[in-house]
């Protein structure tokens, strides 16, 4: 199997069915060690589940469905929203698995800068098809309202509550675009009301979580922001993080943040926001 991003125009070979197998994420993060830089650098991950890899290069024209444990590779161009040349637009992805048709989707959201408007498409595996979905919501139409234009959209999709989630904004303001999986509608998360940092979207023990650190975006103290209930902006609870940090890498399945401090050698730790627990790992950031 050719190696991903090594060439668009021979692209992997692709297979009729990508039988998924459960693969540990220690093994998945090997096999892409073993990749070759440049393909790594230009194969960007969207997603994974259960054993099946989701990347793309090229702005999400080309997307790749790949299954490492078994050698096969997919790869989708055709696309229900062709993007011209001379278009200035920004676009965003998402991979998932909806348990109830036991499928795979991939959403496709393009944001067309100069019209001030956003389309999405959505692939499902077993039909091996694009099918447009409607984005129609109280925020996007405000933007033809007070003549603001979308500068944010995309970020790395978190999957919440049986939706996707990315962020999208004006340079004056931002909240989060969700897609529930399950009925293929988008709606709108608010951010907390007392925030003005974009931070950095997360999963934390099931909730919807939002994570800034430094007033600088570089280093100082970091809190976080927990949605206890889904979907309703007033339940937004503030955790402080009482540690100095340099940069946040995510947070582990039960709820620890994997950080790098910054007044440690740039040691590595997992913090428990709720019992206010550090554990040094010893590792060193390289």
């Amino acid at each position: 199997m050719q190696r991903l991003g090594d060439s668009e125009s021979e692209p992997p070979r692709e297979t009729s069915s990508l039988p998924s197998k459960d693969l540990p994420n220690d093994v998945v993060l090997k096999i892409l060690t073993r990749l070759p830089v440049k393909s790594l650098m230009r194969f960007r991950i969207v997603g994974y589940c259960n054993g099946l890899i989701c990347g793309t290069v090229c702005y999400g024209r080309t997307i790749y469905l790949w299954n490492p444990s078994i050698g096969k590779c997919k790869t989708l161009t055709g696309t229900s929203l062709p993007v011209k040349a001379a278009d200035t637009f920004k676009s965003a992805l998402g991979f998932a698995y909806h348990l109830e048709s036991d499928d795979y989707k991939i959403v496709r959201i393009v944001g067309w800068l100069k019209q001030n408007v956003i389309e999405a498409e959505v692939y499902t595996l077993s039909t091996d098809m694009w099918r447009r979905v409607e984005v129609s919501l109280e925020s996007l139409r405000r933007f033809g309202a007070d003549n603001s234009i979308f500068t944010r959209l995309g970020g790395q999709p978190q999957f919440v509550n049986g939706a996707l989630h990315w962020s999208i904004g004006t340079n004056d303001q931002f909240w989060y675009l969700s897609f529930d999986v399950d009925t293929e509608r988008f709606g709108e998360i608010m951010p907390p009301p007392r925030n003005r940092l974009e931070g950095l979207l997360m999963e934390f023990k099931g909730l919807l979580a939002l994570v800034v650190c430094g007033q600088d975006g570089d280093h100082g103290q970091c809190f976080m922001w927990v949605m206890r209930e889904y979907g309703v902006v007033e339940s937004w609870v503030k955790l402080i993080v009482p540690l100095e940090l340099y940069r946040f890498f995510g947070c582990t399945n039960n709820g620890q943040l994997l950080i790098e401090s910054y007044y440690d050698d740039g040691k590595l730790c997992l913090f428990d926001p709720e019992t206010l627990r550090n554990n040094s790992l010893d590792v060193h950031n390289p």
